[in-house]
């Protein structure tokens, strides 16, 4: 899989007995194949997805008909996310430069945006997209044009799309405790931050270097922690909680996982300082980051805060 996301969607059985808590676990996967499944975790040995959203098969070669009149990707899907906000629905970029939204209702494609590159002789595939976790129709972009791309998906037209960085975008998370903040992952190991108030003229608020290889991803947890892998075969973790006197996030601990190259983490919603990363080696490594005392520190800080 090149994209793999967790959602939590009403049960088949729950909608046809009218209950509409209950629900099920389901996970959405993205590949080099051209259709996203859609598979319930509940169900053990399933032999097949619950839904296809797309239509399956290779890579489709180029022809007059644009990616939109297709509702379907035209090329590998490589970035899925679910809005929490909006449960039925699902973003996903793709190799074909489209970022697209998904009925998960009627398993349909209800929108679909063409990324423009840059230049005629830039790639454009799409490589990250995020929903911000309180504005349910505002979706981040970005990818290998360099850009990142802010839309409102209430407005066909509604994109603000800021200034070049140095590398390809690799990856985006909005800050949980800034929610006009949003840092973006590039491929030369720098995360940038935006301040999404101030639109796509105001200069980003900061550039730190995680280090000299690319970072392949980065999440937050609930408190502002800011966690970044990388193909360096480590995890940094920083201080988030930026100020306009301090906007730069502070480096708080790093470590090397032993996986390999790093192209998965995340933190566990039950425990937000249990992190679980994944690399090159096919292993999953979990990382209890209260062990180190600046992180334990960092949580002491926020617990005394609230």
């Amino acid at each position: 899989p090149l994209a793999v996301e967790w959602l939590r969607l009403p049960s088949s059985s729950s909608e046809q007995e009218g209950d509409p808590k209950t629900t099920n676990s389901y996970v959405a996967v993205g590949t080099f194949d051209t259709a996203i499944e859609i598979w319930n975790l509940d169900v053990l040995d399933a032999l097949e997805p619950t839904a296809t959203l797309g239509t399956p098969g290779k890579k489709k070669k180029k022809t007059s008909q644009t990616p939109k009149k297709k509702k379907t990707h035209t090329d590998a899907v490589t970035t899925l996310a679910w809005n929490r906000a909006s449960t039925n629905t699902l973003a996903s970029g793709s190799a074909d430069s489209t970022v697209r939204l998904w009925d998960l209702q009627t398993a349909t494609c209800a929108s679909t945006w063409d990324v423009v590159a840059a230049t005629e002789s830039t790639p454009s595939r799409v490589e990250a997209c995020r929903w911000h976790p309180r504005e349910a129709a505002a979706l981040a972009s970005g990818g290998e044009d360099r850009r990142v791309t802010l839309r409102d998906c209430r407005a066909k037209d509604s994109a603000n799309v800021y200034a070049r960085e140095a590398a390809p975008i690799e990856a985006l998370a909005w800050n949980p405790v800034a929610a006009a903040a949003l840092v973006a992952a590039c491929d030369d190991g720098a995360l940038v931050g935006y301040d999404v108030r101030g639109g796509p003229s105001a200069p980003a608020l900061f550039r730190v270097a995680h280090g000299t290889k690319a970072v392949s991803t980065i999440a937050f947890n609930d408190d502002g922690l800011l966690a970044s892998a990388s193909y360096d075969k480590a995890v940094k973790l920083w201080d988030g909680r930026s100020s306009s006197a301090t906007p730069s996030p502070a480096l708080v601990a790093s470590k090397e996982m032993g996986v390999g190259k790093l192209f998965a983490l995340t933190f566990d919603e039950g425990d937000p300082y249990l992190l679980a990363v994944g690399g090159s080696k096919g292993l999953l490594a979990l990382w209890d980051t209260t062990e180190n005392d600046e992180v334990a520190a960092f949580k002491a800080s926020t617990t005394g805060a609230s």
